[in-house]
Formats: C-alpha cells, structure tokens, sequence
C-alpha cells in the first residue's frame, strides 16, 4: 500500500486515483479543496458526510457516493 503523504493532503493536494473532477465540481462548490484533504475520516464516516452533505443540497449522487466514499 503506497503512503499518503499527509503535507501534500494539507496543501490540497489530493492522493492518485481519487476522482478530482468529481470532487472539483460536487465539493468545491462550497469547500476548498485543502478543507476536504484535511479531514482524516474513515470510509463509513465520509459516507455518512457525503450522506449529510446531500440532505444540505449538494449535487451528489449516491453513484458519487460510491467512488469518493467506497
């Protein structure tokens, strides 16, 4: 398993393979992006964010759900 680098997740930057179009265009809209990186969340508790997220208006899908949250 590769090592996040937690300095790069402070600055914003986010690890491969995560759907930065997907984050840019659902949570960006209300965040920044380092405000995203910064949390330190399991998967059931990012899905449970993206869950609470939703009900408050955001444009994200369940579909969204399962690529940012697995």
């Amino acid at each position: 398993m590769a090592r996040i680098d937690q300095a790069a997740l402070l600055r914003g930057a986010l690890p491969a393979g995560v759907e930065i179009d997907l984050v840019q265009s659902r949570c960006q809209i209300c965040h920044t992006l380092e405000y995203v990186t910064q949390q330190r969340l399991s998967d059931a508790q990012w899905d449970k964010t993206l869950t609470k997220m939703q009900k408050w208006g955001s444009p994200i899908t369940d579909d969204d759900k399962k690529q940012l949250a697995p």
